[in-house]
């Protein structure tokens, strides 16, 4: 569980100048949100969406890859069955629309390589 401490902490230091800083804390972010998705502030998920505009492609990548694999874990199999969404799942259900616009000659890669694994398997996630 992330304490108020460190969400105030991670937030703070989303906009550092560093890349590795900023590659940190998405790193972070996503791996509180697998474990407790539901302990997570929403603006921190905010945060992993913004870092989809990163100037470096490193942050940009695992920013979308982390959103593409909470959106896996937490809403593909619901979706499939046209089940209701749990709590974590609204969370990241927007996670596919924002990673596919996204996609531009710079991202290119990292959104087609996203598809090429099967992250998003329907396009009834784009709905």
């Amino acid at each position: 569980m992330i304490c108020v401490c460190a969400e105030q902490l991670l937030a703070r230091v989303a906009t550092d100048k560093e890349e590795k800083v900023r590659l940190t804390v998405v790193q972070a972010i996503i791996e509180a949100a697998l474990e407790q998705p539901n302990m997570v502030d929403p603006k921190l998920y905010e945060t992993l969406i913004e870092h989809m505009r990163d100037k470096k492609p490193s942050v940009r990548r695992e920013a979308m890859e982390g959103l593409s694999h909470l959106f896996k874990k937490f809403c593909a199999e619901y979706w499939k069955k046209g089940d209701a969404l749990p709590a974590e799942g609204k969370r990241v259900s927007s996670a596919p629309r924002k990673i596919l616009a996204m996609y531009s000659p710079q991202n290119q890669w990292i959104v087609e390589t996203l598809l090429d694994e099967g992250r998003f398997e329907t396009t009834c996630y784009l709905d």
